[in-house]
């Protein structure tokens, strides 16, 4: 993979007097042998050598989990539809939603590496024996482990 980047500043239109309105970095990464792998994103993080760039594209390559996290939250749980009042009570339900839903996207992360697993391998007995009384079925693998789940 290679990387390159370039600093801009960023002005703004409405201002008659165009006045900058802050610093951006394009970064480009892409892959020489595959011209389908290209990538440009745009950060305000400051850095200035080939090693910080790498770790900016890194951090932002997490997105799409970090995505899928407040998607599972939001939508899974529907978290803004808790008919709690207090501020107590609803920080509590968002600390156990929270754990929940990091650990099925765990879930759902490791279930194509570990896919023809025994179950009993990389799941928890006790999540196993919920979900196979629930649905009244046998699990044998992390894939179906997972497929049930969801």
């Amino acid at each position: 993979m290679e990387v390159t980047w370039t600093k801009v500043k960023l002005f703004s239109r409405l201002k008659k007097s165009s006045e900058e309105v802050g610093d951006l970095t394009y970064i480009r990464k892409w892959c020489l042998e595959d011209r389908g792998l290209d990538w440009v994103l745009i950060t305000n993080l400051s850095f200035t050598n080939k090693a910080d760039a790498i770790r900016i594209v890194n951090i932002y390559q997490k997105r799409r989990l970090i995505e899928d996290y407040h998607k599972a939250v939001k939508t899974g749980f529907r978290i803004e539809d808790n008919q709690l009042k207090q501020a107590s009570r609803i920080l509590a339900l968002f600390g156990m939603i929270a754990v929940i839903a990091t650990q099925l996207l765990g879930m759902r992360e490791h279930c194509p590496v570990f896919s023809t697993t025994l179950v009993e391998e990389k799941i928890p007995k006790r999540w196993i024996t919920l979900v196979e009384r629930y649905l009244k079925v046998k699990i044998k693998t992390v894939r179906e482990f997972w497929r049930a789940l969801a």
